[in-house]
């Protein structure tokens, strides 16, 4: 059904030309897309429990059969990691198992790591760092923003003055990027024995605020030891915001979320439930804004909770808000089907 319904729109001309008779091109096309859905889905049900059986399901299909369809595979890694940031290590293992059977993948990876996305660094910078030479193609080439965050010691180590002129360049722009801004306002502290705290941050990937750790795994004990430390007792006291990172994997929730809509996004029941009976304010929104967006006054928590995909949590920000606004987008953008039909059921019911 997925497939016929976009064979509908598809050129189809454009596809005859490539394959021959209509029939013949309608076949082939609709058999790749399947088995891009396929491997689409493959990855975004990866878990610990069924690693092995996704993987050599993965290996012993034709994803590997040439450098086309290894180039496929290797952007949806990247595209799947974008909107499962809680699996990347998972998908870096599915990588390096899958090169040791077929060791031309990792220029493949390689390549489409050097592209450096910069929404997804993380995973960029892993796959970059396991080989000598893409570290070099990176220090020795053109230092972009992302370059300099996430390869600063081995930029200074083989370049200090391009490392210095890159810096105070970008101290000069830091008012513009709260990322930025952050990263240079740390630096001196990060490159503190021999960069130690850089490395240790750099290779988590994650924010490396205590609240933010804890509520990332729903760690109720820490969060609440952490907030009686904070001493707040002030009213707005739980309405406090996860300053960005340069080094959070994720660049959805990097953008100065609450509490309890960073809590919302990670799933972390115990903690937003705490944080609801405490009073946190469920109608804040995070900094989020682009430029040629009709929507500039950043994310609700019903929307970070619908790109988390935790149906509880997703179902009490709805009976405390009823406000859906552009759920549907960012659960089309997660690929959170379930959560899809289930807004659209109730928009379906409110209309009725």
């Amino acid at each position: 059904m997925f497939a016929d319904s976009i064979l509908l729109d598809y050129p189809a001309k454009g596809i005859t030309d490539f394959c021959g008779s209509d029939d013949e091109a309608l076949e082939t096309f609709g058999q790749q897309l399947n088995q891009e859905a396929v491997l689409e889905s493959w990855l975004l049900n990866l878990n610990e429990l069924d690693f092995f059986y996704i993987e050599n399901c993965i290996i012993e299909s034709t994803w590997l059969d040439d450098l086309e369809k290894m180039a496929l595979f290797a952007e949806k890694i990247f595209e799947v990691s974008l909107i499962r940031q809680n699996i990347v290590e998972l998908l870096l293992k599915i990588i390096s198992d899958v090169c040791k059977v077929e060791p031309e993948f990792f220029k493949v990876i390689v390549k489409e790591a050097l592209r450096l996305p910069a929404d997804n660094m993380f995973l960029a910078y892993k796959i970059i760092s396991s080989n000598p030479e893409s570290v070099k193609k990176i220090v020795t080439g053109y230092i972009s923003d992302q370059a300099f965050i996430w390869f600063a010691p081995e930029l200074e180590e083989s370049n200090e003055s391009a490392f210095n002129r890159k810096l105070l360049s970008m101290i000069s722009r830091g008012a513009d990027d709260p990322v930025i801004k952050k990263f240079v306002e740390d630096i001196e502290l990060l490159r503190q024995d021999d960069w130690l705290l850089y490395k240790q941050q750099r290779d988590r990937g994650i924010n490396p605020n205590p609240f933010a750790v804890a509520l990332r795994y729903d760690d109720i004990e820490t969060f609440q030891v952490l907030v009686s430390r904070d001493g707040g007792c002030f009213s707005n006291h739980f309405d406090q915001r996860i300053e960005v990172s340069p080094f959070e994997r994720c660049d959805f929730i990097n953008h100065n979320p609450t509490w309890i809509q960073f809590a919302a996004f990670f799933g972390a029941t115990t903690c937003f439930k705490f944080l609801l009976v405490n009073g946190a304010n469920l109608r804040l929104n995070d900094d989020f804004n682009e430029s040629d967006s009709q929507r500039l006054e950043g994310r609700s928590v019903t929307e970070l909770a619908v790109a988390g995909g935790q149906t509880e949590i997703i179902r009490l920000c709805y009976g405390k808000l009823e406000d859906l606004s552009g759920c549907d987008e960012i659960a089309e953008m997660f690929k959170q089907d379930a959560v899809a039909e289930w807004i659209s059921l109730i928009r379906d019911s409110s209309c009725k």
